[in-house]
């Protein structure tokens, strides 16, 4: 592909991640891997039985944007929730494992912990399990939150919100931290589902993947659907396009960004991780094409690697050291 950035300019953003400081608000999630052999048929229905080999559990959703944003170097304040559960409990030891410190998380006792559960049989995705209770927060839990922020937001570089309509993010909590956030001239990053991108006018970015984008536009085509959403929302738009790569939208310039790896293992998390390179690299005084090409070495990456896969700085630089 052709360089948009050279390498050296790309390192020296890369390096800067260490210096970064982000926010992150969004639904933190378990994602369970359970990986079996299949070696009959069930007598009781006509369903392979799965031998389970191993089992491998790892921070989803918000927790795997978190977790990349560490691995590559940058300074994380997590605020999520979880339900009075194991797998509340497991999420907060992923949490410390990954020496991140939760800046705010909410323990509900009428909320429980979303869990998908990912079936891998001889190296096959066959089957997915999720356990949710969409519930959205309530007006006491919005206030703390947001005076939990309010105290901490001007040593925030960077604020992700990852939005995956759950019930964490609402129109409520956005309407308020939006414009803390401005006070602050603090960048917003928004990973959000269609039917919700119009609580996020004027961020820096919104990220949808193809799929999203065109729902969102209610257009089926991506270039079409991303030149409408850059101008209905008022602010650039970076499509993720899987193995076509990606295409940044921001006002009259469409810039396309191929693909960096001809090998895709397994795509779950891609996302996450274009969101947490785009927030280093804007924090490190990159301009959007910079943290788009860059941010797509990062995926390119991570769907080269099986399950919910975080990248590391060294993951990322060495894609730039000829």
């Amino acid at each position: 592909m052709s360089k948009l950035v050279s390498n050296e300019r790309a390192i020296d953003i890369i390096e800067k991640f260490t210096n970064c400081r982000v926010a992150i608000l969004g639904d933190v999630m378990l994602d369970t891997f359970t990986y079996g052999h299949v070696e009959r048929i069930s007598p009781e229905a006509p369903v392979p039985i799965v031998l389970i080999d191993k089992e491998k559990q790892m921070l989803g959703g918000a927790g795997n944007v978190a977790v990349n944003i560490a691995k590559l170097g940058g300074e994380v304040s997590l605020y999520s929730r979880i339900g009075d559960d194991s797998e509340g409990l497991k999420i907060i030891s992923l949490l410390e494992d990954a020496n991140i410190t939760p800046a705010l998380i909410l323990k509900e006792n009428n909320y429980h912990t979303i869990e998908k559960r990912r079936i891998v049989v001889d190296n096959k995705h066959t089957a997915r399990i999720d356990r949710e209770k969409i519930l959205d927060i309530d007006s006491s839990s919005i206030s703390l939150l947001l005076s939990t922020i309010e105290t901490k937001i001007e040593q925030t570089d960077v604020l992700i919100i990852c939005d995956y309509a759950k019930g964490f993010i609402t129109e409520i909590v956005a309407q308020k931290i939006l414009p803390l956030a401005k006070k602050y001239s603090i960048p917003v990053i928004v990973d959000t589902k269609p039917g919700r991108q119009q609580w996020f006018k004027e961020v820096r970015l919104i990220a949808p993947n193809e799929l999203e984008a065109r729902k969102m536009a209610d257009i089926d085509d991506d270039i079409e659907a991303g030149k409408k959403l850059n101008q209905s929302l008022q602010c650039p738009i970076l499509v993720t396009q899987g193995a076509l790569g990606m295409t940044l939208f921001d006002k009259e310039v469409i810039v396309k960004i191929p693909i960096t790896e001809s090998k895709v293992v397994d795509v779950s998390g891609a996302g996450d991780t274009v969101i947490a390179c785009c927030a280093l690299a804007l924090a490190s005084g990159s301009s959007l094409t910079e943290a788009a090409y860059i941010s797509n070495f990062g995926a390119g990456i991570a769907v080269s690697r099986a399950g919910t896969a975080a990248i590391n700085n060294m993951d990322l630089k060495a894609k730039f050291i000829t």
